[in-house]
Formats: C-alpha cells, sequence, structure tokens
C-alpha cells in the first residue's frame, strides 16, 4: 500500500513500481483491516467512522435487552466494554473528525 494524500495519489497512479520480496512481487492494495483498524492510501477516517459507528449500534441494543435485567453497575461494566474500549482504542483517528460526526458517536 503506498500511503497518501489523494490528490497526490491521483497524479502517480499506476506509475509506482512493483515491490519484490523474496523474488516475489508484492501485491498493491488499496486498503486493510489491521488490529480492527481500517487503513487505506488515502488519509480519510471515513470507512473507520462507519465500522465504530455500526459497533456501537450493535452495543445500544444489546444494552437495552439487558437494562431490565440487570443492576446499573453490571450495566456500567457493559458500557465500558461496548462503547469505550471502541472509542478509546487508537483514538487519534478520532483527532481528524468533524465535531459533527464526533458529537454522533458520543451520543
Amino acid at each position: 500500500m503506498v500511503i497518501g494524500h489523494r490528490r497526490k495519489l491521483n497524479r502517480v497512479g499506476d506509475e509506482l513500481p512493483n515491490f519484490v520480496l523474496n523474488s516475489e512481487v508484492v501485491k498493491r492494495v488499496e486498503k486493510i483491516k489491521y488490529l480492527w483498524i481500517n487503513i487505506g492510501e488515502s488519509i480519510n477516517r471515513e470507512e473507520q467512522y462507519k465500522t465504530v459507528k455500526n459497533r456501537l449500534k450493535g452495543g445500544i441494543s444489546s444494552l437495552r435487552k439487558l437494562k431490565d435485567i440487570h443492576p446499573r453497575q453490571q450495566l456500567e461494566q457493559v458500557y465500558i466494554a461496548l462503547f469505550e474500549s471502541h472509542l478509546r482504542y487508537c483514538n487519534i483517528v478520532w483527532h481528524a473528525l468533524s465535531n459533527i460526526k464526533l458529537s454522533k458517536l458520543q451520543r
């Protein structure tokens, strides 16, 4: 993967040389998922935002099902596991998001 600004990557296009490792050409990819973080060639956090937003939606439905069954202290632990863990993990990703998207995640 070649990482850079979208405009600069468009200028380069497919002109990049092939990389060879152990006499095999390394296949170029546009994006990968590594340790639950989406990493792409262009510096765009939209896909990661969507992934975490969907995980949080699933957490909300789980929390709603548990609210009448478990005491508040246990629900707080569930919240930390289902919500805070996703928001704190690699939180440098959220630094570049717009305030609107950040507030949506926090809500």
